[in-house]
């Protein structure tokens, strides 16, 4: 979690009683209300500690006195957060931002202030965090930044959503991904049911679907607003499937899968973490029926093939532009 929730702890930060919490649930934790969580992960220690949370993808109750927002990274999903939030305040209600500086805090309350042009102050700078308060008689008209559109290698139109992976535009192991689907587009025995593990905005399951049409797809992710992204983009291209709000430390959301496709994540809130990647290739191993094979997108500096030469046989399909892909076959 973000560390510097710590700060809203500080004396007068939050009014008293329960609010709103966004990509964040400590403070919901200590005073109540509700938190808006984008990752299963951190859903899953909410729900451990008995905090009431949802998805950040469903719809805020409110109205609500406070609300604060996790800064991220990506600044157009902390402005979609920070409008999510203002929608849901009263009137009189308060609007915290918080966030480290290597989560670039300062700039996205720039960006807040150019987009909206609410006054605000900050109230407390430690720690290399800090929190900046807007307070607003009226909650104004907050627009969520405008959701991009983009184009696959196979000519699909694409809806890439603030924050979602991988954006408006393919990332590099996608697309050796895609190479080493058309090398054995013709060898692979058409799959019934396809998993796509870590699925971002579902480009992998849409692109092997126009491949084999027939066949079942499930997708999966840790972030709810991939799973959203990845909803609107199979109703667009009119194809059904399943979507899967789940973590890495959880089981396999399916199992007796013929084809996973994977390109694991290798950073966990800005800090490379390779773990979630390697249990998410157990569970590509997990998830296959005997016979089924997953394609694994890896580095070299970031090697998966410990965590799933134990399920089958492996080899390389293709390596390009520092990327290769890992083909798993689960022994019959």
């Amino acid at each position: 979690m973000a560390a510097s929730s710590d700060l809203l702890a500080d004396p007068g930060v939050l009014p008293p009683g329960p609010g709103l919490e966004i990509g964040d649930w400590q403070a919901v934790a200590r005073q109540g209300g509700l938190a808006l969580l984008h990752w299963r992960r951190h859903a899953l220690a909410a729900e451990a500690a008995g905090v009431n949370y949802q998805s950040s993808a469903e719809a805020a109750p409110g109205p609500w006195p406070w609300a604060a927002v996790a800064a991220e990274g990506n600044r157009a999903a902390t402005l979609a957060a920070v409008a999510q939030a203002a929608c849901a305040l009263q009137p009189g209600g308060l609007l915290l931002l918080h966030g480290g500086n290597d989560q670039g805090i300062r700039g996205s309350v720039r960006a807040v202030t150019r987009a909206w042009g609410w006054p605000g102050e900050a109230l407390v700078q430690r720690a290399h965090a800090r929190v900046h308060a807007f307070r607003m008689a009226q909650p104004p008209a907050a627009t969520a930044p405008a959701t991009d559109y983009w184009q696959s290698p196979g000519g699909l139109r694409l809806r890439a959503d603030p924050g979602v992976f991988p954006g408006p535009r393919l990332d590099r192991g996608s697309a050796v991904l895609l190479q080493a689907l058309a090398i054995l587009a013709d060898e692979l025995p058409p799959p019934q049911r396809l998993l796509d593990l870590g699925c971002g905005g579902g480009v992998l399951a849409l692109e092997a679907a126009r491949l084999w049409p027939q066949a079942q797809l499930d997708l999966a992710d840790g972030d709810a607003r991939a799973i959203a992204c990845a909803a609107a983009n199979l109703q667009a291209q009119g194809r059904r499937g399943q979507l899967h709000w789940w973590d890495s430390a959880e089981v396999p959301p399916v199992r007796d899968v013929d084809l996973v496709l994977c390109n694991p994540p290798w950073h966990v809130d800005g800090a490379v973490d390779r773990s979630p990647g390697l249990a998410m290739c157990r569970a590509a191993g997990q998830a296959l029926a005997p016979g089924g094979q997953a394609l694994v997108v890896a580095t070299r500096t970031q090697p998966f093939e410990p965590s799933l030469a134990p399920f089958g046989a492996l080899r390389e399909i293709v390596q390009d532009d520092g990327f290769k892909v890992l083909a798993l076959r689960r022994a019959a």
